[in-house]
């Protein structure tokens, strides 16, 4: 069998000789559950129930997960299932794969297990065991997982083992829902004869007599208590001893009476380890063999010893139960104080060499010995900081009160430090400033000058740099014996950080010196090398100079032994600048890397941080708009946080992004809740910012004048050497207001002042999303450039219809061959030279018909006035909801003038063709045929190759996710329900001169929008993302509000989320539209599911999606 390696387990666990439990493996084997949850207290025997399970059925792989009993988020426990599966196939996952984001919904989670199933990463034939799992906050995400199992491998099984509560192994269930086959308390509580046979096997006895029997009978079929009584039998005392009430009494009666000090003190140790070496019981001064350890674990119950190898090694193990046991008081009131405080004190030292702090932490405050801990926390905090354990740290450190940490002015910094690590940045100043203030007290000059760098760090991180600045120059004006080399260095490497904010060109330039100054002498210090590289690197990438930026975050990068939240920043920041370079497919990559150090040493703000730039880089590469949700999210996290400079940058590039999707609306929300957290006053580098993209914005709808003051005030404060991006951005919004105004050559003077940055690709993801919202600059560019010359990752940024967009406006900048250039660059060679000639021919003509009527021709956008003929723009919608296809003049001739004879409608019918040819093509002759209309042969059409739509686009989304679904692919179906969901604003052309002519086609899309929602809502349930499924549904239900099934569908998430009220609310809203608007009472299926919602108890969770 292949086994997955896990902890110190090889798969699944093996507990040497064990009585079969016959009754259960069979009921397994007969009813072939897909998912089996074992739900009882301690000591029922419920991982060997599972270990059975796992080594007795011929599975291909066992992946074998020990939770561990701790309270772990859904995510968590989907995230260490999914690194076991990655760990048992490491030769079979893509070599460069890494987990998602820590904050990911589980069913990105859960994707990755659907496509390891899918391509084969995994066996067909696995069992998943997930061991004393907790199920509190995981439950929805087990019932998930098994639905995947279900799903996609007919053969595997999902076990689930949990110690549980009242409620779970009660009559109440298990909480996981349906689908899972539970054994509880009385399934696993052996019968007489299992527990006969039992005990006959731990005393060596196959024989029945009274004894046995007696045992078996006192035992009550609880494995672990029997293994007890059996132990009692085999040493020789019968019965149950009087006033024993628990199995604890037991255990306790058995390790005092049958044991000796020694004993007692391994048992203690054992307790305390949880698992403990025969090289570890040296070092604890227990001097024993493998002889005397398996006579241990034949004398005291739920103790086992397995040898590991040559010369007598061996590891000895304790349940769970027998660790609460032997680390009890009453357990250690066996041995004297100073036996006690040697083996705690040997096992901390232990604990520490394993790395495991969270237990040493545990034992430190077992005798709430705070000073002992303190003395701890104080030599060992600061490597667990380099090592990334910020969270046992933090735990640890709030544990003890404010009024101990004065008393420790080195503990209050390392606390200061992490609250200011963990974004807890009101409690990081106050214990810093105490902390300072302490220092100055007692003239310790080296905390003082250690506390000044927090505070520093503080004032930065709140976007006050002059603050900053002040506490700096402070630091550094300190007596040299006061500050080390390393703590003077980092403040340098910190002041180019903030004079680039402040946009200070000689600040910047002094501090760059000093700082490269330091980097000589700190060659040998790898984290303060690290840390000055870092911060040049994002000095430089803040003035604009991104090659700069690149070479010192590239060497920071390869740097080694660098402490882990170090690591995290520079790896975040490395990412970053790959991605403003175009760089996309590594920016990738290394983002990854960067997701998975914040994952793992709970930098959860750091992690929100690069999931935005994550959403940014692939937002780059393909558009889509469900990148956006990654900006979204952690600019919420963030805000909620209170770090206002990391959510308005944030912000800033979502706003960027919202804007070349044309949503420039949400971009404008997005600048003024920017503008409302404050952060602009003292950073110039915000401030100017904020100015260039609330200027594209307000270029975006027409506003020339305040667009052109905000970026001209821009211009006067940045150069080349200052803050040379937004320069940048200031350079294209004045180029195209000059392109609107008529004024060409000064356009181009615009963008030839930035013909040398442009060269330099050191912005080609910003000039991407500035190209996809005004499309002549890609021609502007090309113009000023040389269309052979525009760096190939800026092109790479065009995407989609962008790509026609810039295309069709470059013609009217460059010269045929040029424009030809140009286009073979962007499309490639792998497009049809039909394209590039369709685009030659015209314009690509946009129409949206959902929400209202819009067209744009190229990068014109026609106005209502500009149709002068109303019914011009009724036949041109018709022409267009034909998507090509001809129709007939006669029946165009009754569409329109019903009243009139043939002749009369003719004559109309040319006059209002000429009409809808000018608005069109104007300036077109009348002997020249519309590139966009035909009219010949008696038949009318539209050119499918110039004239796009959004009725033409639905149709083809609706139908790729019919066929997405149909042949099992979720990912792609729900992908393209979701492009659907952007492309359906609204009703088709509303409208009063529309009524009456759509009607059929407005009923049919809207029926379709229904469905397809409906159908996405499922598949989005069914990947266990509810909140998503429910806002699809809740837009067609404002699309469609009298159409039942929709609510029915919320409904039945919110049940299932136990949301009560929001449930009552949809009910309601659903009944009053039926009742007040269509004189209908809700259907007995939305009937029945509110009695069921009122049945319930409301307990919605956070996040509740209504």
């Amino acid at each position: 069998m292949t086994t997955s390696r896990l902890g110190r387990f090889e798969g699944a666990p093996r507990f040497g000789p064990w009585l079969p439990r016959r009754r259960l493996i069979d009921a397994f084997e007969r009813l072939q559950p897909s998912g089996i949850f074992v739900c009882a207290p301690s000591g029922y025997g419920k991982t060997y129930l599972a270990a059975q399970y796992a080594h007795m059925n011929e599975f291909d792989a066992v992946i074998w997960v020990s939770c561990g009993s701790r309270a772990l988020t859904g995510g968590a426990v989907l995230s260490q299932l999914i690194s076991a599966t990655i760990d048992h196939s490491k030769s079979r996952f893509p070599a460069k794969f890494a987990l998602p984001p820590m904050q990911s919904p589980a069913s990105d989670l859960l994707v990755i297990l659907r496509d390891a199933f899918r391509h084969g990463w995994i066996s067909q034939n696995t069992c998943f065991v997930l061991d004393d799992l907790c199920l509190a906050g995981a439950g929805a995400e087990i019932s998930l997982l098994l639905h995947l199992v279900e799903q996609e491998s007919e053969d595997s099984v999902l076990l689930v083992t949990s110690r549980g509560d009242d409620r779970m192994s009660g009559e109440g269930g298990s909480g996981l829902g349906s689908g899972f086959f539970e054994v509880g308390i009385a399934d696993l509580r052996m019968t007489q004869e299992e527990s006969m046979a039992l005990v006959g096997l731990l005393v060596g006895s196959d024989e029945h007599d009274a004894q046995l029997e007696q045992v078996a009978r006192q035992g009550m079929g609880h494995v672990a208590l029997l293994s007890v009584l059996a132990k009692r039998l085999a040493l020789g005392s019968v019965g149950r001893p009087r006033g024993d009430t628990d199995l604890s009494a037991l255990l306790l009666r058995l390790a005092d009476h049958q044991s000796g000090a020694s004993t007692h003190e391994l048992l203690y140790a054992l307790a305390l380890m949880g698992n403990l070496s025969s090289a570890e019981s040296k070092k604890l001064g227990l001097e024993l063999d493998l002889g005397c350890a398996e006579a241990i674990s034949d004398r005291i119950p739920l103790v086992t010893v397995v040898a590991t190898g040559l010369g007598g090694s061996f590891v000895l193990t304790a349940h769970a139960l027998a660790q609460e046991v032997f680390g009890s008081r009453r357990f250690r009131s066996l041995l004297n104080s100073v036996t006690d405080a040697r083996i705690r004190d040997g096992c901390v030292s232990l604990l520490e060499a394993r790395g495991d702090f969270d237990r040493v932490i545990e034992l430190l405050f077992l005798d709430q010995s705070t000073e002992r801990c303190l003395d701890w926390l104080e030599v060992n905090g600061s490597a667990m900081v380099r090592n990334g354990l910020r969270l046992p740290l933090k735990a640890a450190l709030d544990a003890i009160s404010m009024e101990l940490l004065v008393t420790r002015p080195s503990l209050l910094l390392l606390s200061a430090e992490i609250d200011l690590d963990t974004y807890d940045r009101q409690a990081s100043l106050v214990k810093a400033t105490a902390a300072q203030g302490i220092a100055e007290c007692e003239g310790d000059l080296q905390a003082s000058a250690q506390a000044l760098m927090l505070i520093a760090r503080n004032y930065m991180d709140d976007s006050s740099p002059l603050r900053a600045a002040e506490t700096f120059e402070k630091l550094l004006s300190l007596p040299e014996t006061a500050v080390s080399r390393e703590l003077e260095a980092t403040a340098v490497a910190f002041m180019t950080t903030f004079s680039a904010l402040l946009l200070d060109e000689s600040a910047y330039t002094a501090a760059l010196t000093r700082a490269r100054e330091r980097l000589d002498d700190m060659a040998s210090c790898p984290e303060t090398t690290a840390r000055l590289l870092s911060q040049i690197g994002t000095a430089s990438f803040l003035m604009g100079n991104i090659f700069e930026a690149r070479v010192h975050l590239q060497q920071a990068y390869a740097l080694s032994g660098v402490s882990t939240g170090l690591r995290a920043m520079i790896v975040g920041n490395y990412a970053t600048m790959l991605a403003e370079t175009g760089s996309a497919e590594y920016a990738l990559e290394v983002i990854n890397e960067a997701l998975e150090i914040t994952r793992d040493c709970g930098l959860d703000l750091c992690h929100a941080t690069y999931s935005a730039a994550m959403g940014t880089i692939q937002f780059g590469l393909t558009g889509e708009s469900r990148y956006l949700e990654f900006s979204a999210q952690s600019a919420a996290r963030l805000a909620a946080a209170g770090d206002r400079v990391a959510e308005v940058l944030v912000r800033l590039q979502r706003v960027m992004m919202l804007r070349a999707q044309d949503r420039v609306s949400e971009a404008v929300v997005e600048i003024e809740r920017s503008l409302e957290r404050d952060v602009t006053s003292e950073s110039p580098y915000l401030r100017c910012f904020v100015d260039t993209e609330l200027a594209a914005c307000l270029l975006c709808i027409d506003d020339l004048v305040e667009a052109e003051a905000r970026t001209v005030r821009t211009r006067e404060i940045c150069t080349q050497e200052r803050g040379a991006q937004h320069l940048l951005r200031a350079e294209l919004v004045l180029a195209e207001i000059a392109r609107r105004k008529g004024m060409m050559d000064e356009a181009l003077v615009c963008v030839s002042r930035q013909k040398d940055y442009l060269l330099s690709g050191n912005a080609n993801w910003l000039v991407g999303m500035y190209a996809r919202s005004f499309p002549h600059l890609l021609g502007m560019i090309a113009s000023v450039l040389g269309p052979d010359r525009i760096p190939a990752h800026m092109l790479k940024m065009l995407v989609g219809h962008h790509i026609e967009d810039s295309l069709s406006a470059a013609r009217e900048h460059l010269e045929e061959d040029a424009w030809r250039v140009l286009a073979r660059r962007v499309l490639g060679d792998g497009e049809s030279q039909a394209r590039i000639e369709a685009l030659a021919t015209a314009p690509i003509c946009r129409v949206r018909l959902f929400g209202g009527f819009e067209l744009t021709v190229g990068s014109r956008r026609v106005s209502e006035r500009e149709w002068a003929k109303r019914k011009a723009r009724l036949l041109f919608a018709t022409l267009v909801l034909k998507e090509g296809r001809e129709t007939p003049r006669e029946q165009l001739y009754e569409h329109l003038w019903p009243e009139m004879d043939e002749t009369s409608s003719r004559n109309n019918f040319y006059v209002i063709w000429s009409s809808m040819k000018a608005v069109l093509s104007p300036g077109l002759g009348k002997s020249t045929p519309c590139p966009y209309m035909s009219s010949t042969g008696g038949v009318c059409r539209s050119n499918p190759d110039l004239v796009r739509s959004d009725t033409q686009e639905f149709d083809e989304l609706y139908r790729e996710a019919r066929k997405a679904r149909g042949d099992g692919d979720v990912e792609g179906a729900v992908s393209a329900f979701e492009r659907l969901a952007e492309i359906y604003r609204g009703e088709l052309l509303p409208g009063d001169i529309y009524e009456e002519w759509f009607v059929e086609d407005r009923d049919r899309y809207r029926h379709d929008f229904g469905d397809a929602m409906l159908a996405a809502g499922d598949m989005l349930a069914a990947k266990g993302d509810s909140a998503g499924a429910s806002r699809l549904l809740r837009k067609a239900i404002g699309a469609d509000p009298w159409r039942e099934d929709l609510y029915q569908a919320i409904l039945r998430l919110q049940i299932a989320a136990g949301q009560r009220s929001a449930a009552v609310e949809t009910y309601f809203s659903c009944r009053s539209r039926l009742v007040e608007d269509l004189g209908l009472d809700p259907s007995a299926e939305t009937v029945r599911l509110y009695e069921q919602v009122l049945s319930m108890e409301d307990c919605a969770t956070e996040g509740e999606f209504r």
